[in-house]
């Protein structure tokens, strides 16, 4: 029988939630000032049509927590394919492409964390039929964003096009 969760407040600067499985997931940050390792210092263009941006919030979900349920997730990609450790980066997440049937973003702002694998290799979709022998040995990032409070995944992404992170001041130009 699942028990409802139930939240336990430690201290003043977290908080634990325990499920019926007996699993603890530590919120850090939750009321506090502190600043969890892992915060996003730059614009960063993770796509061509996602960013994120530094958050003076910190997320509840701790960043350990976060790159567990990533990498649990039916999205992640499998083992096999991430020859790489988890990064885990929490920022103001936007993807301007993600938009509901009346044309509103549905991720603007978004406290999320967003959790990558490097040099994954890239699966095709499309027909089966397809060439797909110029995507040997192909590798890019992956991603899996989620929402910083609650853990609930937003989306997952693999994008080949460069990850841009804007300087703190603008250079100017000459």
């Amino acid at each position: 029988m699942r028990h409802p969760w139930v939240a336990l407040a430690i201290g003043v600067a977290a908080a634990a939630v325990v499920g019926g499985s007996g699993s603890m997931i530590l919120l850090a940050g939750a009321g506090s000032d502190h600043v969890p390792e892992g915060r996003a210092e730059h614009r960063t263009h993770l796509s061509p049509q996602t960013t994120l941006d530094p958050s003076d919030r910190a997320p509840r979900i701790a960043r350990d927590d976060a790159v567990r349920m990533a990498e649990q997730s039916p999205a992640a990609p499998d083992r096999s394919r991430r020859p790489t450790a988890a990064t885990a980066t929490y920022g103001l997440f936007t993807d301007t492409q993600n938009q509901d049937a009346q044309g509103t973003v549905r991720f603007q702002q978004t406290l999320a964390w967003v959790i990558t694998w490097d040099d994954v290799a890239v699966t095709a979709l499309g027909p089966a039929d397809a060439d797909r022998s110029g995507l040997k040995g192909v590798t890019c990032p992956f991603r899996v964003v989620l929402d910083g409070d609650t853990g609930t995944e937003l989306e997952s992404f693999q994008s080949c096009s460069p990850t841009v992170t804007e300087s703190a001041s603008p250079t100017p130009s000459q």
